[in-house]
């Protein structure tokens, strides 16, 4: 089943319904989530300049009995998020159990969540952003979560110029030319990468804005991302999935077209035509064979 709501989730939820004080509390907490809800009461209490008791009634007010069980929760949140594909080898699913029944039920449930979960404010911005006219794009991932960035930039490239992967060996020139105008999209899901999350705060720190796609447990990048959007990484094996986050790039897409309109479409007829011209196509080989196979 896909994974139960986190803390992190309670307080996006319940965010634009809070009182003034609450709110700076809760903002004080997903701004260095989950680190800074393992501090004392008194010192999240100082850096939202509240109170205690306000600290104590937003533990309340989501659901926890008080402070404590809040820390609990984030605590069993941390050993979850650095869970590694050989803690949870063999301990998906019975052996009788029918895979292909599960897998369905279980990706297609985490697919829902995840598209379905994300802020429209969250979503908007990041559309926005990413269709920026005068903006670069440099989008990244890690080890697994490249082939998610890869996949966002094969799509990007044919809407919109300006749009590039960076890997870690180019990180270091690449912010060397950052701007404010420019816009880092950065995968990283559990267990997060240092180079990764690296770039992104260098990113950050030279202006650009940062869109982070992670995991429910989120990154240590969320806390300089301009805009967060997490996606489920359940799976029927052992091994995190990027079907959720593969979703949620499809529905970015899907924003950036609505976006966009009929303006790229002449972008699409130039790349389809340099791609035809430059590898050919399966039609167009056949189409050149045919005649030499009638004279034949």
């Amino acid at each position: 089943m896909p994974m139960e709501t986190t803390v992190a989730d309670r307080l996006r939820a319940v965010l634009p319904d809070l009182p003034a004080a609450e709110r700076r509390v809760a903002r004080v907490l997903l701004n260095n989530y989950p680190v800074a809800g393992l501090e004392t009461v008194a010192r999240v209490a100082k850096k939202s300049g509240t109170s205690g008791p306000t600290v104590l009634r937003l533990a309340t007010r989501l659901g926890m009995s008080g402070y404590s069980e809040l820390q609990q929760a984030l605590r069993d949140e941390l050993e979850v998020r650095e869970r590694s594909p050989l803690m949870a080898y063999g301990a998906q699913r019975p052996h009788d159990e029918d895979i292909q029944a599960t897998a369905a039920a279980l990706l297609g449930q985490a697919v829902t969540a995840s598209v379905t979960a994300v802020e429209r404010a969250d979503f908007d911005h990041a559309v926005k952003l990413l269709v920026a006219p005068k903006a670069r794009l440099f989008v990244t991932g890690g080890r697994f979560s490249g082939v998610a960035a890869e996949y966002l930039v094969a799509h990007l490239q044919q809407l919109r110029p300006g749009v590039s992967v960076v890997r870690s060996p180019d990180f270091v020139p690449t912010l060397l030319d950052l701007g404010r105008r420019d816009v880092v999209v950065a995968f990283d899901l559990r267990r997060y990468q240092a180079d990764v999350v690296g770039f992104g705060r260098s990113a950050a720190d030279r202006g650009a804005k940062v869109i982070l796609i992670t995991d429910p447990w989120m990154s240590p990048l969320s806390r300089q991302a301009e805009v967060v959007l997490s996606a489920e990484v359940s799976a029927p094996s052992p091994f995190d999935s990027l079907v959720p986050c593969m979703a949620l790039v499809e529905t970015l897409v899907a924003g950036i077209v609505d976006v966009l309109g009929d303006e790229p479409r002449r972008r699409i007829a130039a790349y389809d035509e340099s791609w035809a011209r430059q590898f050919g196509t399966i039609a167009s080989h056949e189409a050149q064979e045919a005649p030499e196979q009638q004279e034949a």
